[in-house]
């Protein structure tokens, strides 16, 4: 049986990280008819849903875009990988779990760019509603929402590689002067200390889909279509007035009733709002699109924090190197399914620094990663495991000026746009990165971590990184994405920001964009979490604005959407 209708009062495109938030969250009102498009197939992978599985999806075609940078001018000409997504879940159902906020300086940094109501104290209960944190004690979290946000310690026993590892790397940091932290999240980020995860309490991944979308699906006024690539948005007279979706091998355009969300992330937000008319003029007549709104920063202030990996070959003991492999992966299965703990609940991260390494910095401006195992891609670019214990960090500036921008290729929308990511074009960025690296060098080089290395696989043991030639050299070959793009749909006051603080995109009536695209400035750690706040941020509003425009709702009359995905 098929859905009869062809209008929803919410169409939320793409099913991410913010994007399954916000469906689940709009169709909480029975009276509201919510459709959830998501381009890539339905979560069923298996290694989505185990957190050490990530090695094995992160390059899968089938639930990644293989995006590419274009050649990286600062990088040497070098093309970086940018996967993202592409499945019910989003980026949040392959990235590496890690569950970070950011600063409150930096939401309120956003509030002085002229966005009232995105200061701190405004969305530190969005944050909250959204997670049951593992510490019922923890008085800046919340406890029962949707999404489980567990400790590595709970899922790592004592005496295990992993947490032999990281707690040398945590008294590595603390000898070299960093206060020991309990909770990134918490009062202050600065220190060193074990990390949560977007894991549940089976050790299994949270993604948005497992911990928002599932529990939402038995609603009958719920729908979720999964392989539906939308075309673009039908703006007439100034609104946007349907979705042309390829679903099923027919194109289908659906009616949007109140209003259409747009949440395909940083790269593929600004894309539908070009093949749809809204973008730079000149750029869209170019590629065969005639401007309905003309604004120029669709698709720029793209920003991404860039990262270098730091190696070591280490004592025995102290990394899970070759512990995946063959025969000797069986006990870590048993675990897994048995205890809901050990390797296999493996987030891509145990430990993080945050440290300030810039002079005159007032709170953190740089990240460390810390990962109990190593391989030959983080030395050298190849493929390979290492045979020999080793571990890795990976070392980011968090507060890059460096701005990108991602154009049409072409106005076919299964052609991927070229990302421009601009990486070192602006010099305080190479300088932040090296004084990162320095950092990083003065922890590995204190007598607690010195009795465990054996020897600097990366940077290679004879680059001085006191020598600014040396490591510049280093940082323009070897540096690559974290993973965060951000900012391409830019929100703000200002006549040529992409949407106002609410989320509406400029120039368009009933059209939102919800995701990370839409930060005026990259917040300070991963992007993951603050993406579900925009979600919930973005939920609220809507019900926010129905309820005061006093708009009528219609009431879907279909069959279960579990039916119709």
């Amino acid at each position: 049986m098929r859905v009869e209708t062809t209008t929803f009062d919410y169409i939320v495109i793409g099913a991410g990280s913010a994007g399954c938030v916000v469906a689940s969250r709009l169709s909480e009102d029975p009276r509201r008819s919510v459709l959830l498009l998501e381009a890539g197939p339905a979560d069923r992978n298996m290694w989505i849903h185990v957190p050490a599985g990530m090695a094995k999806i992160f390059a899968d075609p089938k639930v990644v875009w293989p995006y590419r940078t274009e050649e990286e001018p600062g990088l040497g000409g070098r093309r970086i990988n940018w996967p993202r997504g592409k499945t019910l879940g989003g980026s949040s159902a392959i990235n590496g779990m890690a569950y970070v906020r950011g600063q409150p300086e930096d939401y309120d940094h956003w509030a002085q760019l002229g966005n009232p109501g995105w200061a701190w104290e405004d969305i530190l209960p969005l944050f909250r509603k959204s997670e049951d944190h593992w510490n019922p004690e923890a008085a800046l979290h919340g406890h029962g929402g949707n999404l489980h946000v567990s400790s590595t310690r709970e899922r790592q026993p004592e005496g295990s590689s992993i947490h032999a590892a990281t707690r040398a790397f945590i008294d590595g940091g603390v000898a070299a002067g960093l206060p020991y932290n309990e909770d990134f999240n918490g009062p202050v980020q600065e220190g060193v200390g074990w990390i949560d995860h977007t894991i549940d309490r089976r050790g299994r991944r949270h993604s948005t889909a497992s911990a928002f979308l599932r529990p939402a699906l038995a609603r009958p006024n719920l729908v979720v279509w999964t392989e539906a690539l939308v075309e673009r948005i039908v703006i007439e007279e100034g609104r946007a007035t349907e979705v042309l979706v390829r679903h099923e091998g027919r194109l289908k355009p659906v009616s949007i009733g109140a209003e259409a969300i747009l949440s395909a992330g940083a790269i593929n937000s600004p894309q539908i709002l070009m093949l749809s008319g809204v973008g730079d003029g000149a750029a869209l007549r170019q590629a065969g699109i005639e401007p309905v709104v003309e604004n120029p920063m669709v698709g720029r202030n793209l920003q991404d924090h860039m990262y270098l990996y730091w190696v070591h070959e280490v004592r025995k003991g102290y990394s899970f190197n070759g512990e995946t492999s063959g025969l000797r992966l069986l006990p870590h299965i048993l675990r897994f399914y048995a205890r809901n703990n050990g390797l296999l609940t493996t987030g891509s991260s145990s430990a993080y620094i945050f440290s300030k390494s810039l002079p005159g910095a007032t709170t953190p401006d740089t990240q460390v990663g810390f990962r109990a195992y190593s391989s030959e891609e983080m030395v050298s670019g190849n493929p390979g495991a290492h045979r020999f214990p080793g571990w890795s960090a990976s070392v980011s500036y968090l507060r890059p000026k460096s701005r990108g921008s991602i154009k049409l290729r072409s106005r076919d929308p299964s052609d991927a746009p070229a990302i421009h990511a601009n990486y070192l074009s602006h010099p305080d960025d190479l300088a932040a990165l090296m004084s990162a690296m320095r950092l990083v060098d003065r922890i590995y080089d204190t007598p607690a971590m010195r009795a465990l290395w054996i020897r600097r696989l990366a940077p290679v043991e004879d680059l001085d990184v006191h020598d600014d030639a040396q490591l510049e050299a280093y940082v323009r070959g070897h540096g690559n994405t974290m993973f965060h793009p951000v900012g391409t749909c830019m929100m703000g006051s200002r006549p040529d920001a992409v949407v106002d603080p609410r989320l509406r995109v400029n120039g368009v009536a009933n059209l939102r964009v919800a995701d990370a695209s839409i930060m005026p400035a990259i917040i300070s750690g991963n992007t993951n979490a603050p993406a579900i706040m925009i979600g919930e941020k973005a939920a609220q509003m809507i019900m926010e604005d129905a309820q005061q425009s006093g708009s009528p709702q219609r009431i879907l009359q279909a069959q279960s959407p579990a039916a119709a995905s």
